[in-house]
């Protein structure tokens, strides 16, 4: 296995005891979140992690002690779990913005949702595990792949989703509607529709219920308000409401959230806190 941590990352964001989370080539932010190396440590916690929704894609590759192994996981709509292998094997993530890897990859998102498959299967993505082999070092294995997935962006296809929708839906926490969206964007509820589920993977309001859960998740974490005053926040029509909906991305309620939160993993870089309307 390469010695991935023998050379000082420039583009380092944050580093925790386990990842490092590191910023990919300006001209490739609008897309890409950032990239994750996970190191293997000696730890304890759950053996399993339950991985909140986030709407987009993400590359995988894991370093084995004979070959690298690539997985493509398509835009997420539910919790989806994992075994928490962190301190056995190294891997390093792509972590896309929503609408990213249509981006890159021009294959329509709706028939990856959900999905997990070998990133040889998408042919756009397979010259990355040769890259991922033949890199000496963390910070060769980055520059390379930013190289990679700037040469996509100059072949690849244009955004056909308005640029300015979905930071428009984030600012308000996911609870614009359809039709006021439709509205302020001159489309037709059907034909934003059909754009969002080509290019993120899943029409608006399922974009918006995970826009509200994810902020939910920021909420309580924080913690200070009461699951009402979220519902309201979050412009629910009651608290029922609120916990149906997040039960039905996450799983559990939000009060077995709050006592199983060391169970789940929330990707902070693709649902920022959002500016109030």
């Amino acid at each position: 296995m390469q010695d991935f941590l023998n050379r000082p990352l420039p583009q380092l964001m944050r580093k925790t005891s386990e990842r490092l989370y590191i910023r990919p080539h300006p001209l490739l932010q609008p897309y890409i979140a950032h990239y994750t190396f996970s190191y293997a440590v000696e730890k304890g916690g759950p053996k399993t992690l339950r991985l909140v929704p986030d709407a987009s894609g993400c590359l995988v590759f894991a370093f084995g002690p004979a070959k690298v192994e690539g997985h493509f996981w398509g835009p997420t709509t539910q919790t989806v779990e994992v075994t928490n292998d962190l301190d056995l094997v190294q891997r390093f993530f792509v972590e896309f913005l929503p609408c990213g890897a249509h981006r890159f990859s021009g294959v329509p998102q709706r028939e990856l949702t959900d999905v997990r498959m070998f990133s040889e299967v998408i042919q756009p993505f397979s010259g990355l595990i040769e890259i991922a082999e033949q890199a000496a070092d963390l910070r060769q294995l980055v520059e390379r792949t930013d190289r990679f997935f700037l040469n996509r962006l100059e072949r690849g296809p244009e955004a056909r989703l308005p640029a300015l929708l979905l930071p428009e839906l984030r600012r308000r926490h996911g609870t614009l509607p359809v039709r006021a969206l439709s509205q302020e964007s001159c489309y037709s509820e059907r034909h934003l529709n059909r754009l969002f589920r080509e290019s993120l993977g899943m029409g608006v309001k399922t974009y918006s219920r995970l826009l509200r859960v994810n902020e939910a998740l920021r909420i309580l974490q924080s913690g200070g308000m009461s699951l009402t005053e979220i519902a309201h926040r979050l412009q629910y029509y009651d608290q029922a409401h609120f916990i149906r909906d997040f039960k039905s991305v996450c799983g559990v309620t939000p009060s077995a959230y709050v006592r199983e939160r060391e169970a789940f993993y929330q990707e902070s870089y693709k649902f920022p806190a959002a500016e109030e309307p």
